[in-house]
């Protein structure tokens, strides 16, 4: 009883999804983006890598459309560690840091006179960068949690759950409810060393 809305994500509005909800309040969302920019096998460039770094943003619309109760976010456990620009807003009036909304990424330098603090609604803004390593989960954080979601991330192995394989894997929860995660128990572990073998 599923349906399938193929195509490029960048191009499906949130609408599609909220005709098939037939009046029903949307429960979860769940997925990934492409997790290459993140990748030990890939190049790591994070968030700068403008061809999938920036699908995670597409998530964070659907999310900021569809206003589901939970989300539930998933990618390489790279991207608690990978090096990132962090931009940050500087506002030298009221003395607050705020890290720059991602969309602002690409441009920031030319909307620097234009740019308002979000707190003081003052001018005398500055931005500043920082290469932050586990920054690229600071950034997504920070989209989630300007929406109103409580988040928590952590990172799980498929094979304490029964999975027969080793894979970490990197889970964010959201709650719009600001509700509490309780992380599941594994349910196997390794198999005991007996003379040094497994």
């Amino acid at each position: 009883e599923s349906t399938v809305l193929e195509g490029d994500i960048r191009t499906i509005s949130s609408s599609e999804f909220s005709r098939h909800l037939n009046g029903d309040e949307l429960y979860c969302i769940a997925g990934g983006p492409p997790c290459q920019p993140f990748s030990k096998a890939g190049k790591q460039k994070s968030l700068n890598c403008t061809k999938n770094g920036d699908l995670f943003f597409e998530f964070v619309r659907l999310v900021k459309e569809l206003k589901p109760k939970w989300f539930i976010f998933e990618n390489v456990k790279g991207i608690t560690f990978t090096k990132t620009d962090v931009i940050y807003q500087k506002c030298n009036s009221c003395s607050t840091t705020r890290i720059a909304p991602f969309e602002l990424r690409q441009n920031f330098e030319s909307l620097k006179s234009e740019f308002k603090c979000s707190d003081c609604g003052g001018g005398n803004t500055e931005w500043v960068v920082q290469n932050e390593a586990g920054g690229s989960l600071k950034i997504v954080f920070h989209e989630f949690e300007k929406l109103g979601y409580k988040c928590s991330h952590k990172v799980l192995n498929a094979a304490d759950y029964g999975a027969p394989q080793i894979r970490e894997r990197l889970l964010i929860v959201g709650s719009r409810e600001e509700k509490d995660l309780k992380w599941p128990a594994p349910t196997h572990q390794k198999p005991n060393k007996v003379n040094g073998q497994r």
